[in-house]
């Protein structure tokens, strides 16, 4: 048995039980001592367990619930259950774009579809660190093979954002909006993250690793360390929620638009472009290694993905994804 699925049945003790001595941890599920001792402190860092009497009874932090493949696998569509290959769920791992680079099988599915709990390194664009307390947000990454030119991997992230969008707007959030080019957000303040990598080309095939994180329920301690306006799903809609069903069903989105985006590239997605742009006719300033490089205003996007900006000279001038970061002017 898997260490996460050791520790997911660990943690359905709890949910069972709210407090739990370690000697009944220990007959339920025949570990070693030593093995659980090393489980459950691991589950205290993390924030899932509290330990009380010295440490020979345990109980469990609230609202805690793991993520589930069989959930996952359940929300499906059935033309995602075809074309999904769902990994294990972990526990934590460094990253899950690191993990699926690691892993050197054949990509025989479409898509293979990587989940934890919790993240120690992840990363964003211009390598901003993301922040992920365990079993609280969604932490996905998901390898797949498109048929496109490379020409055309521009407009992949902004195809993914607008995918999130339809997800969440799916499960009753409204009011989203992409801040070019992979972020989106809620009323000013960032919900949610994407990082694309290309890994390699496949004879007419890309290969990319595309990382999702969306904060459903950003606690303070992490809150802390977080360096810019955010808003998580709890706070806007006021519920709790089934992380395996927000992993599903953006997955759900992005199987239909992938093909679609296959078929028609970034000029197919023009029209949600549109509606969901949050940077559209807002004064801007365009940052590339540190320094000021366009200030001006966002003008939508061109065939390729890229950003256009009209300056104050009238000029548009067309910004590359990938090496820049865009802020409002204030």
């Amino acid at each position: 048995m898997s260490d996460h699925k050791q520790l997911a049945s660990l943690i359905e003790l709890f949910q069972i039980s709210p407090s739990l001595s370690f000697e009944r941890l220990q007959l339920a599920l025949k570990l070693d001592e030593i093995v659980l001792n090393d489980f459950l402190m691991m589950l205290e860092e993390l924030g899932v367990l509290t330990a009380r009497c010295d440490k020979r009874s345990w109980s469990l932090q609230k609202d805690t619930r793991m993520l589930s493949s069989g959930l996952i696998n359940k929300a499906l569509s059935n033309d995602a259950i075809l074309k999904v290959y769902i990994l294990p769920p972990l526990l934590t791992v460094n990253s899950t774009n690191q993990y699926l680079k690691s892993i050197k099988t054949k990509l025989l599915n479409n898509i293979r579809l990587c989940v934890t709990e919790h993240q120690s390194d992840g990363r964003g664009r211009q390598s901003k660190r993301w922040f992920a307390s365990i079993a609280k947000n969604v932490i996905m990454s998901l390898q797949v093979r498109l048929k496109i030119p490379p020409a055309e991997l521009g407009g992949v992230s902004l195809m993914v954002g607008i995918s999130i969008i339809s997800a969440l707007n799916e499960l009753g959030v409204a009011g989203l909006r992409i801040k070019w080019p992979n972020d989106i957000y809620s009323e000013g303040k960032k919900l949610a993250g994407i990082l694309i990598e290309s890994t390699k080309l496949v004879g007419s095939s890309v290969e990319l690793i595309i990382g999702i994180g969306v904060n459903v329920k950003v606690m303070e301690a992490e809150a802390e360390e977080i360096d810019q306006a955010w808003v998580d799903l709890e706070s806007i809609v006021g519920k709790k929620w089934c992380r395996s069903t927000i992993i599903a069903t953006i997955m759900n989105h992005l199987v239909t638009n992938f093909v679609r985006y296959e078929k028609y590239g970034i000029a197919g997605f023009q029209a949600d472009w549109a509606e969901l742009d949050y940077l559209l006719s807002k004064e801007i300033v365009i940052i590339s290694a540190g320094k000021c490089v366009t200030v001006g205003v966002a003008a939508g996007i061109n065939e390729r993905g890229e950003l256009l900006v009209r300056t104050h000279d009238s000029e548009i001038v067309n910004i590359l994804s990938g090496d820049i970061s865009v802020r409002r002017s204030d």
